[in-house]
């Protein structure tokens, strides 16, 4: 018997159900069974949110409304205010889209 694909039997790639039932559970029905977002399984629409939340997050006017909080001089203390904020709103992000 040789090591190429012409020589399996004819009933060698049909799945049975609970092969289909396994891919199905591990990579959804695709794009067209809903299971998926889009192409690759992506939320695009999380995707472009977190994007948008670095850039604002990552401007320099923010900083400057954030160092109006008392006690808040600190860049330390900023930035872990910074990355709070990106984790809430990327988790009400996240369940809504």
């Amino acid at each position: 018997m040789g090591d190429d694909l012409g020589s399996l039997p004819e009933g060698a790639t049909d799945i049975s159900p609970q092969e289909k039932e396994v891919i199905s559970s591990l990579f959804g029905s695709g794009p067209a069974g809903g299971a998926m977002h889009s192409a690759g399984g992506m939320n695009w629409k999380l995707i472009g949110g977190a994007t948008m939340l670095f850039v604002v997050l990552a401007n320099p006017w923010i900083d400057a409304m954030l160092c109006k909080i008392p006690k808040c001089g600190n860049p330390m203390i900023v930035f872990g205010i910074k990355a709070v904020l990106f984790v809430v709103v990327m988790m009400i992000m996240s369940y809504f889209l």
